[in-house]
């Protein structure tokens, strides 16, 4: 009998992150659901830590060679079995008995996909501060039903789409029978180099009706192995375990991937420009002919890169690899240098310590003398205990919700920091 859930975890030679994550994974309390490990060819024991977990719940897989983050994502979609499928990253972690919840509001069979707000663990290293971050409005929260086409809808009009509107693979929960839509319709699952990034567009095609939760599933990670935040927020990369920045290995392995129909240009560092590209690849793939706002995209991705000197600088002196950059280009253009911006702490109002507990606070996750996104669940699944309530979208919501933070904060008080 196939699980209820699949928590998919591709990897490749982070084996200082992905064993805390892996054990994060294990403290579902769900009976029916298989970890998939998926490494990319890893040569830092990645696979005989795995095996010594011995863990008939997690299952291992391991590319023969090398492959791009596109193929290496495929192949782990390929090998997961469950009736519903969530990936998270190998420095990110799942909240504890998260699936429980999860599988309750998704009911039997309705929903094409749920989403969740996000949640945030900061690797020691990473930040000043490693912890876990709080906003009320992000837990505790009802259930909504998502319309089908609703995203879709505003991508073509290139509207801005709410996470919570949008089928995600990465930090999301899809039905095996969408990804096989998804499937069956273009030949594969992922068809462009961000695959995170490209499902949220295809999936967008093939999707009915889902559910937005108001209470976290995942946690997601910050790391100095992550390759989004190697190329959008440090421009030399972050060093990875064996010298070489996450993002600099990613484009090279992306360069060797022929699937995608559009190249990947690794200049425009805008998510915009990555949602866009998906959209026009996946739109061709379905063979639809609904028409997309392409002067609009490209204005919000030009706005996107404008937003300081270094990404607007890097931009302009990208390569043309198709006709969206020549586009882009042209309009790059005539955008002037910003001026630079001067930060000062003085002009934020700080706001006193209990006015500030009530809609944020930095929940501090070491247990003794260590602090990973293992300790950061364990802290959220004892700080969240049962308050993570499920019930669905009415009026006055909020109260619920309110009620349930200040809870948490009272019986969390000496690691809820003020923030």
């Amino acid at each position: 009998m196939a699980p209820r859930f699949s928590i998919i975890v591709p990897t490749r030679e982070r084996l200082r992150t992905l064993g805390p994550c892996l054990r994060s994974c294990l403290y579902q309390t769900h009976t029916t659901f298989e970890v998939v490990v998926q490494d990319n060819a890893s040569a830092d024991g990645t696979g005989e830590f795995v095996q010594s977990l011995d863990d008939p719940r997690i299952k291992y897989f391991r590319n023969a060679s090398r492959t791009s983050m596109r193929q290496n994502f495929e192949n782990a979609f390929a090998n997961a079995t469950g009736e519903y499928l969530i990936s998270i990253g190998d420095d990110d972690g799942m909240v504890p008995g998260a699936l429980e919840t999860l599988d309750r509001a998704l009911g039997f069979g309705r929903y094409d996909f749920a989403t969740w707000p996000p949640v945030y663990y900061f690797w020691p290293g990473y930040n000043d501060q490693p912890g876990v971050p709080l906003k009320r409005h992000s837990l505790f929260g009802a259930v909504e039903t998502i319309g089908a086409n609703s995203a879709l809808d505003k991508l073509r009009n290139a509207r801005p789409v709410h996470f919570r509107h949008m089928p995600k693979l990465y930090h999301g929960c899809v039905s095996r029978g969408l990804v096989d839509r998804v499937r069956a319709q273009t030949g594969t699952v992922f068809l462009y180099d961000i695959p995170d990034i490209y499902a949220q567009a295809a999936l967008s095609f093939a999707a009915g009706e889902g559910i937005a939760l108001g209470h976290p599933v995942s946690i997601q990670g910050g790391s100095t192995n992550s390759t989004g935040s190697s190329q959008f927020e440090s421009p030399a990369g972050s060093p990875s375990s064996i010298g070489e920045a996450p993002f600099d290995r990613f484009v090279k392995e992306a360069s060797t991937d022929q699937t995608a129909p559009i190249p990947y240009n690794s200049n425009f560092a805008s998510m915009s420009y990555y949602l866009y590209v998906s959209l026009v690849i996946a739109q061709k793939a379905f063979q639809r002919e609904d028409a997309i706002d392409n002067d609009g995209w490209i204005k919000r991705i030009v706005q996107e890169l404008s937003r300081d000197a270094h990404t607007l600088g890097g931009a302009k002196r990208a390569p043309s690899l198709s006709l969206i950059d020549e586009k882009i280009l042209f309009v790059l253009r005539t955008v002037p240098d910003p001026s630079p911006k001067i930060a000062s702490d003085s002009i934020r109002k700080s706001g006193k310590s209990r006015r500030r507990y009530l809609s944020r606070c930095m929940l501090l996750t070491e247990l003794n003398g260590e602090n990973t996104i293992d300790t950061a669940s364990r802290v959220l699944g004892t700080a969240f205990a049962k308050r993570a309530v499920n019930y669905t979208w009415f009026p006055g919501w909020q109260l619920l919700q309110a009620q349930s933070w200040l809870q948490m904060v009272i019986a969390n008080r000496g690691r809820a920091l003020p923030r």
